[in-house]
């Protein structure tokens, strides 16, 4: 499977120039594929610091969208938390993430047609998951919730 910076490369070798600096992307069935394959299809939370693993298919947030900062979204405290998710690839799941939100759970109501990410992508050895609370050691809970295409 292509990563992101092959599919970004044959993205941009695919565009044809209008001017000397806009270049339009010449779709064809090869970049539409890589696009549906790019999707994002799920979601989650590790907590690295109790011992859990990204597990197999999922990827890891690493940085921020500049890359000025960590994926790690308790950087600030002792924990070391990541945003994971799992991008369509071969799994051939038609639905995938549209929208995400981040909510307090204690003040706020779960949109309608939102899904609530409420425990950990684990791959410890008993099978479960934390509670995803992406506010660890403070007093409000803090979730990730999503919306997919119907």
């Amino acid at each position: 499977m292509n990563s992101v910076a092959d599919s970004l490369a044959e993205d941009e070798a695919s565009t044809r120039p209008v001017d000397d600096d806009v270049r339009l992307p010449t779709y064809c069935a090869v970049n539409l594929r890589n696009i549906w394959r790019m999707a994002i299809v799920e979601i989650g939370v590790c907590y690295h610091d109790k011992g859990e693993e990204v597990p197999d298919g999922w990827e890891t947030l690493a940085t921020s969208v500049s890359g000025e900062f960590s994926g790690n979204v308790n950087a600030g405290l002792s924990y070391n938390t990541s945003i994971v998710f799992k991008r369509r690839g071969s799994t051939g799941r038609p639905d995938h993430i549209t929208d995400i939100m981040l909510i307090y759970k204690s003040m706020s109501k779960i949109p309608a047609g939102y899904e609530l990410v409420t425990k950990t992508v684990s791959q410890r050895r008993d099978g479960r998951g934390f509670d995803a609370n992406l506010n660890r050691g403070t007093y409000s809970s803090l979730y990730i919730c999503y919306s997919r295409n119907s």
